[in-house]
């Protein structure tokens, strides 16, 4: 099991302001970064991994990814994995579930607002991975790059050869012209 303490989990909320919310990318440790949100008031974590290798941990074969013929994917070296995680009242982190009809939108948007402020910080970092539920895999792939926001100036790219728990995206800077 993970938790966060109720130190780390204020300094986290410390500016939540409503029942949907986005905060900042924050720094948890050397090779985790966290972004907090809240749908419906309940807080929920993106974590934002680097991959072990760059962290002098296993080697690049480790983060290979099985592709839905049996084949494999072969990520970009400065990927991160990323987990989504709901925040229990014990500060215990647990995978986010499967979300109601009425929130759909909602998250759709907030993941893309995530996504796009940890992108702008992180242009390095163009392809993100995730494990999750079917239901929730399905729900993001299918949702999350429909979502074209005037102010945002980035574009998604589905790696829907993944095969499931795992997903992915690359994530790119539009042209302005």
């Amino acid at each position: 099991m993970r938790y966060i303490s109720k130190r780390q989990e204020q300094a986290l909320f410390r500016h939540q302001t409503d029942e949907l919310w986005v905060g900042e990318v924050h720094m948890t440790s050397k090779y985790h970064e966290i972004v907090p949100f809240s749908l419906d008031g309940e807080r929920h974590v993106m974590i934002f991994t680097y991959p072990p290798y760059l962290n002098g941990h296993g080697v690049f074969s480790d983060q290979l990814m099985t592709t839905q013929d049996g084949g494999i994917f072969l990520p970009q070296r400065n990927h991160r994995m990323v987990d989504l995680l709901s925040v229990g009242s014990d500060g215990e982190l647990k995978l986010m579930q499967d979300v109601k009809p009425q929130q759909v939108q909602n998250l759709a948007k907030t993941l893309y607002e995530i996504t796009a402020c940890y992108c702008k910080q992180n242009g390095f970092a163009a392809q993100l991975f995730f494990e999750t539920t079917d239901a929730l895999g399905a729900f993001i792939y299918n949702t999350l790059p429909a979502q074209d926001y005037v102010k945002s100036n980035i574009s998604l790219r589905l790696h829907k050869e993944l095969e499931a728990p795992f997903y992915g995206l690359s994530v790119s800077l539009k042209s302005i012209i």
